[in-house]
């Protein structure tokens, strides 16, 4: 195939080739090279996206401000952070690959949905640690903090987003793996353990080094050198960064002036209800010409066939086992000619494919039941032996006799009897001129008579025409050429193929130089073969002969030459440092080949998931056998060193005469050679794809029995994945109602056999993912979204009305996402859909800290509290999700796979890009105008709707507070920038009151009376003057 393929392109590419010609080509195993090709050529873009990522997080969560701090500053948070997410993938892929390890990729589809993994942590995890590092920045510690209660502070703090969010996904993923589809359940399962790891690591792994550097960095030691301590003393300074003071004093303000949030909704909802339009319009499937790389030749074949050649695959419709073809009813329920009902099968199919535009089948079905009844009743087709009345093919040139085969008057049809007797002969009878239905040819059955069985009787009646010695017992593979002189002998190098010579030992040019040129060439010859087992050792023989009748003497001294012809070359390729149990090797001996041939045949029996699992001295695992044939090391020595051939004349990949096979060829000419010796076939076999008729003979052998059978038709020319699945709905459409037409009958004749008819070809397992493929991704999604909504439900204190928009928010997303999708010509298939339910865990990210932040603001209004929430994560957001993943993305563009470019650099765009647009432009807005206060009323035992005198009551008493002091907030001020502190906290802003004294209550920083005297000032006053508070006294409490 190597060969072929390099020819070709050589040819194609040179002046050689015609330029009024052009040459598409390719091999059965050209698309499984390509691909592998392609994953090869993929590895470099994929690194370089991960390492421009990489260095965007190591620079954004950097702080580098002055010269002098160069080297201080913590530079390297990101990719402390990348390297956790780093441990976490390799660590958990190598659990899967334990788990996984007897198990084989569906189809390539699923083996691609894998990539998605590392995108999908890295978000994720890149999005918590901005938000814990840049609180972290932004938040001083305090004057009586030491550096791990700052970072616990810190943690408390925005631990509760972290939980909310890892949790929400980590639980969509794991009910995700209740998907129909395996790609999806895999990648479900794969990133909800992945997810969940990440964030256990960032709890506590992340958690310490941040806490080691915030030390290291106090101690004025050296970023990467931090044994090495710096002469700056300079005091931290604690100040916002350029995002976040964007967001703060530029972007909210301007996304919360009136005007602008009105056009928000309004350009959201048209948005909203465009993609709502196109979505349903989504194509399916996954075109074959996609997962070629643009350079392929395979896709140029793809291209060619699809514009220039009219090919329409094969189809079947399959009749299971329950019907007696000799019975008439039964014939015309299913044949196509005369008599037959006017709604059989064939005639059904013979309908169909006069519609072909809506049916998908070309031309009718073939019929093996009215060939065969023509057959019949054709005078001299069917003819036997008149000794043993056996099958004789009507055009044999000996004395046979024709079948009398019984017939119905009425219907011209064999009669029972006569049907089950002849359909054998039938069946073994090749079509000519004189008897064209006969059904050799097309309808060959797999099980044929009992002349192509071999039984037990057939074995002792060769047996006992052996000699007991001399036939089965030899000493090398010359012994076996004296027998059958055509077969060369193994032992001469100069041997690499077999001759397609016949029995004899001559090929069709020998016989044309013996016979005159007037003599025509003598095939087929008569078969007079003596078929069966031949060579045979005696009957009470141990099985170990029958063993050494295929393993001779030759081909173990092969193994036993080639095996410490290579383990010296591998010793004397080391020159010198020769691993120490190799020093003292011991040749390979002749009884040790066989025990090492010995240990591999018990592993097949005695299954263990690893090699030294075999040599284990563990009572419940031992299995001493393997101890008392070879060591442990030993038999690893004997397994690495195993050979067939010298290695150093094999020609390389790029050389002439280069054969893959040619490790291992030895050992299947030495097969075939074996094979030949003991064995001679029958005469008629079936090595091909043609059954037609299923049939068992019953215990007399005179009369057949049929069991399953099919009938063969045309697809129509199936060009796109559309064409694909939609005959398989054609075909399985036509099928249900052919089911349903016989059964009927046979209801109604009195019968209670359930007949199955269902439609096959060789492409339905791979197209028919497609026909459920908007159910599967529409429970796949409903199932995400139903775990986010109650794990929000749940963390979020019973806030059923934060659980709601976030589900809003990420179903507006997902939309939005189809109808990128539409317009962007991104099919819906596996790949996409593991895409669609991974953009339902960024999504998250984008909703759930925004949403948490507002609802524990302590804002006097929706739009306060919503800019509070947005100036509080959305610089973190935008900077951790958006801005790590753009840069990667991008990358992809780049690609040379066609499947990359779509389905990962157009969807992956889609997801960043759509996700930071609602999370940070559409929810804030949205909040602002329906936003809640679960907050402030479960603080204060309040209802949790929102009242006007609950607002009426904060105004109130942030008004009574603006002239406090601000002595205790000073007096816990952090070590650093006192000033930047105070001037923070000066002013009579009630808003800023309301908001100090919440802030302080939810992190604890409030004693519980003051606590008490705000609750009792914001809780709705009674109408009795004697029962209400009287207001706090200035000099009873501070803000």
């Amino acid at each position: 195939m190597y060969r072929f393929v390099e020819l070709l392109k050589n040819w194609t590419s040179s002046n050689e080739k015609p330029t009024f010609m052009d040459v598409a080509f390719t091999t059965e195993r050209s698309i499984e090279d390509e691909l592998d090709r392609e994953s090869q050529s993929d590895v470099s873009t994929i690194l370089v996206s991960y390492v421009i990522m990489f260095a965007y997080i190591a620079i954004a969560l950097g702080q580098l401000r002055t010269c002098s701090r160069l080297l201080h500053s913590e530079k390297l948070v990101g990719v402390d952070n990348a390297d956790v997410i780093e441990l976490i993938q390799s660590d958990h892929c190598k659990q899967r690959f334990e788990r996984e390890l007897d198990k084989e990729i569906v189809t390539q589809s699923q083996g691609r949905t894998g990539r998605v993994i590392p995108f999908l942590v890295l978000a994720v995890g890149v999005d918590n640690i901005f938000i814990l590092v840049q609180t972290h920045q932004r938040e001083a510690r305090r004057s009586d903090e030491s550096h791990s209660e700052h970072v616990a502070r810190i943690l408390a703090m925005v631990g509760p987003s972290m939980l909310l969010t890892s949790t929400s996904e980590s639980c969509c993923f794991f009910l995700g793996a209740l998907s129909d589809m395996p790609a999806v359940r895999a990648f479900a399962l794969y990133a909800g353990m992945a997810l969940a790891i990440d964030f256990v690591f960032q709890v506590t792994c992340f958690v310490s080094l941040l806490t080691l550097d915030s030390i290291r960095q106090a101690g004025n030691r050296l970023d990467v050198c931090c044994f090495m301590q710096g002469p700056k003393t300079d005091p931290i300074d604690v100040s916002d960064g350029v995002l976040y003071k964007f967001f703060k004093a530029i972007y909210v303000p301007f996304l919360m002036m009136k005007g602008v949030r009105a056009s928000v909704m309004v350009v959201f909802y048209a948005w909203l209800c465009t993609s709502l339009v196109v979505v349903p319009r989504i194509g399916i499937g996954l075109d074959q010409e996609l997962s070629m790389p643009e350079d392929s030749f395979v896709l140029k074949y793809f291209q060619a066939m699809n514009s220039y050649l009219s090919i329409g695959p094969p189809m079947y419709f399959v009749v299971k086992d329950g019907l007696n073809y000799s019975d008439t009813m039964t014939q015309n329920m299913i044949c196509g000619g005369q008599h037959c009902n006017s709604d059989s099968l064939l005639t059904q199919v013979y309908v169909a494919s006069k519609r072909p535009a809506s049916s998908y089948i070309a031309r009718p079905a073939s019929s093996w039941l009215d060939d065969y009844i023509d057959w019949s009743t054709t005078a001299g087709c069917c003819k036997y032996f008149p000794n043993n009345m056996s099958f004789c093919p009507h055009d044999y040139n000996v004395d046979c006799n024709d079948c009398d085969i019984a017939q119905d008057k009425n219907t011209n049809r064999p009669i029972p009897t006569a049907f089950k007797k002849y359909l054998p002969f039938f069946l073994e009878d090749n079509p000519t001129e004189s008897c064209a239905k006969a059904g050799h040819a097309s309808y060959s059955s797999a099980m044929a008579g009992p002349s192509s069985r071999l039984n037990d009787s057939d074995i002792l009646d060769y047996l006992d025409t052996i000699d007991s010695d001399s036939d089965f017992v030899y000493e090398s593979d010359s012994d076996i050429t004296s027998d059958d002189d055509n077969v060369p002998d193994l032992g001469n190098p100069a041997v690499h193929n077999l001759s397609d010579s016949d029995e004899n030992g001559m090929d069709d040019e020998d016989y044309r130089e013996i016979l005159s040129p007037e003599q025509p060439l003598p095939l087929p010859f008569p078969f007079q073969e003596l078929t069966g087992p031949k060579h045979m050792p005696p009957p009470d023989s141990l099985p170990i002969a029958y063993f050494f009748l295929f393993f001779t003497d030759f081909i173990l001294s092969l193994m036993v030459t080639e095996s410490n012809r290579y383990a010296q070359q591998f010793i004397k390729s080391k020159e010198g440092n020769v691993p120490t149990p190799l020093k003292n090797w011991n040749r390979i001996t002749m009884q040790e080949i066989k025990g090492f041939l010995a240990c591999i045949l018990n592993m097949g029996i005695i299954r263990k998931p690893t090699i030294a699992s075999y040599w284990s001295t563990l009572s419940s695992q031992a299995t001493p056998w393997f101890g008392q044939m070879f060591t442990k090391h030993r038999f690893s020595h004997l397994l690495r060193f195993f050979h067939l051939v010298n290695n150093e004349v094999l020609p390389g990949p790029e050389e002439p005469g280069y054969d893959p096979c040619a490790r291992y060829k030895p050992l299947v000419e030495h097969a075939n050679r074996v094979f030949r010796h003991h064995y001679t076939p029958h005469q008629q076999l079936s090595v091909d794809e043609s059954l037609g008729v299923n049939y068992h003979l019953t215990d007399n052998n005179n009369t057949a029995i049929v069991t399953a059978n099919y009938f063969a038709a045309f697809h129509t020319i199936l060009k796109t994945s559309s064409d694909y699945y939609e005959s398989i709905r054609a075909a399985r459409k036509l099928s249900d109602n052919i089911s349903l037409t016989i059964n009927t009958r046979l209801k109604a004749a009195g019968q209670n056999t359930t007949i199955e008819v269902f439609p096959y070809s060789v492409f339905y397992v791979f197209f028919e993912q497609y026909l459920t493929m908007w159910p599967d991704t529409l429970k796949s999604l409903g199932i995400s979204l139903a775990a986010i909504f109650v794990v929000t439900f749940l963390l979020m204190g019973f806030d059923i009305f934060s659980s709601i928009v976030v589900i809003i928010t990420i179903t507006m997303i997902i939309v939005n996402l189809g109808g990128l999708m539409f317009w962007w010509g991104i099919t819906l298939n596996a790949v996409s859909l593991v895409n669609l339910v991974m953009a339902v865990g960024i999504s998250v990210e984008f909703c759930s800290h925004l949403v948490h932040s507002f609802a524990v603001s302590v804002g006097t209004t929706r739009v306060e509290r919503s800019s509070d929430a947005l100036v509080t994560m959305g610089s973190s957001v935008f900077s951790g999700i958006t801005l790590t993943k753009f840069g990667g993305i991008l990358v992809l563009g780049l690609a040379k796979s066609q499947i990359f470019k779509v389905f990962y650099f157009r969807m992956y765009l889609g997801i960043v890009l759509f996700g930071a647009a609602h999370g940070l432009i559409f929810l804030p807005v949205l909040l602002s105008y329906i936003g809640e206060f679960p907050y402030l009323a479960n603080l204060c035992g309040l209802s949790s709707q929102p009242s006007a005198d609950l607002m009426k009551a904060s105004s109130s008493y942030a008004v009574s507070s603006t002239a406090v002091s601000i002595g205790r907030a000073s007096s816990r001020g952090p070590p650093v920038n006192n000033e930047k502190v105070s001037r923070r906290s000066r002013g009579g802003q009630r808003a800023a009151c309301l908001k100090t004294t919440l802030n302080r209550v939810s992190t604890g920083k409030t004693e519980g009376e003051d606590l008490g005297r705000f609750c009792s000032h914001v809780r709705p006053q009674r109408t009795d003057a004697s029962d209400r508070p009287e207001s706090p006294q200035v000099s009873e409490f501070s803000c």
